[in-house]
C-alpha cells in the first residue's frame, strides 16, 4: 500500500467539488441555501426579485431622430417579471428581463417609427431609472424615468 502524499491539482479539486456540490469561498466555508430560506431572507428585509422596477413608469428615450415618450408596465406574476410598452400608436411585451440588484436589462421589438430590436440597460434608483437602449448598430439612446 503506498502512503506518501498524493499531489493534487486545481482541476482535481474541480471535479471533486463538481461531484459532491461544494464550493470554496477564500478560506471560509460557505452554506448551501435552500430557495425556501432564500423566500424568507427576501420577506425578512422587504427584498423582491422584482428589484424595484414592478409598476408603471414615463420614460424618455432620446433618440438621433427625437424624443419618444413611453410607458413601461412592469409587474411581479407569480415571481417572474413581466412587461410591456405603451407609445404613441403601439404595446408592445419586453422579453428576457432580468434583474441583478438594480439593474434591469430586457428586449423588445418595435414596428414604429420603424421596425427595430431594443436591447434596454437601465438602473433603477427609487422612484427613478436611467441607462440606455441600443438598437443594433445604431447609437444609443439616453433613457430617463420616473415611476407614476
Amino acid at each position: 500500500m503506498d502512503v506518501s502524499p498524493k499531489t493534487t491539482t486545481s482541476e482535481d479539486r474541480s471535479e471533486a467539488r463538481a461531484r459532491t456540490g461544494a464550493r470554496r469561498s477564500r478560506g471560509t466555508s460557505t452554506e448551501t441555501t435552500t430557495s425556501e430560506d432564500s423566500s424568507e431572507a427576501r420577506a425578512r428585509t422587504g427584498a423582491t426579485r422584482s428589484g424595484g422596477i414592478v409598476g408603471e413608469w414615463d420614460v424618455a428615450i432620446k433618440t438621433p431622430i427625437g424624443s419618444l415618450a413611453v410607458v413601461y408596465t412592469f409587474a411581479d406574476d407569480d415571481g417572474a417579471v413581466t412587461g410591456t410598452a405603451t407609445g404613441k400608436s403601439e404595446t408592445v411585451p419586453l422579453r428576457d428581463i432580468v434583474i441583478a440588484g438594480q439593474r434591469v436589462t430586457w428586449r423588445q421589438s418595435v414596428t414604429k417609427p420603424m421596425r427595430l430590436n431594443l436591447d434596454f440597460d437601465v438602473v433603477v434608483d427609487g422612484d427613478r431609472l436611467t441607462g440606455h437602449s441600443k438598437a443594433g448598430r445604431l447609437p444609443r439612446s439616453a433613457v430617463t424615468g420616473v415611476r407614476r
